[in-house]
């Protein structure tokens, strides 16, 4: 039965979105293109250079953790409120309907002179090495919308982020493979994610060629 908006549970919404769980998916994510995950050691982390929104519940989340992530980050970060701006706002795209952002300081190691207050000197993520070192998944505690960059959802809508100008920089386009892979194959952890393991395997059934199930 189609729900509101002609949409359909893991069928086709019109010619370019799929309906997957709910969600939109842009039909592009089954095209090959050049992909490969990012080396953040070679960026310095550029996609962290204006910090992120986060869910209100997952902003919670990370401050009841925030024992274990204190160790990771340099000492003048360490209070735990300081890494928030505190300005929840009203958004559709976050299960909870509200975000807020996470701090941004001035870092002179960064290309960009700023970046994240989460992200270390060494460019890696102070909420992932957190959740790796005391044996959670490594995106346990990191922002939704960082583990699935540079994918984004957008009005329901889940697609590549391919315009973003951080995707466009030289530092992301360097980092793509020489040859061309489905997207939804090259990029499944961040689509499962999503769209949970089911849901990834629903997308990929749209695609006779490449089917990995």
């Amino acid at each position: 039965m189609n729900d509101e908006g002609g949409r359909t549970a893991g069928g086709i919404m019109d010619d370019e979105t799929l309906i997957i769980n709910g969600l939109g998916v842009d039909r592009r994510l089954l095209e090959a293109q050049p992909a490969r995950r990012c080396d953040v050691a070679a960026c310095r982390g550029l996609c962290c250079s204006h910090g992120v929104w986060v869910d209100v519940e997952q902003k919670s989340d990370i401050l009841r953790h925030a024992d274990l992530v204190r160790p990771h980050l340099p000492a003048w970060r360490q209070d735990e409120q300081l890494w928030f701006c505190d300005d929840e706002g009203a958004d559709a795209d976050f299960p909870s309907g509200r975000c807020d952002a996470t701090s941004m300081v001035i870092d002179l190691g960064h290309p960009r002179g700023e970046a994240c207050i989460f992200l270390r000197p060494d460019a890696r993520c102070a909420l992932q090495v957190a959740s790796t070192v005391n044996g959670l998944h490594r995106w346990a505690l990191k922002p939704f919308f960082c583990a699935l960059y540079p994918l984004v959802i957008c009005q329901g809508r889940l697609e590549l982020d391919g315009e973003n100008e951080l995707y466009q920089a030289e530092a992301c386009r360097s980092q793509l493979a020489d040859s061309e892979h489905p997207l939804y194959l090259a990029l499944k952890d961040e689509l499962v994610l999503a769209l949970g393991e089911e849901g990834h395997r629903q997308l990929c059934r749209h695609d006779k060629a490449h089917l990995p199930y």
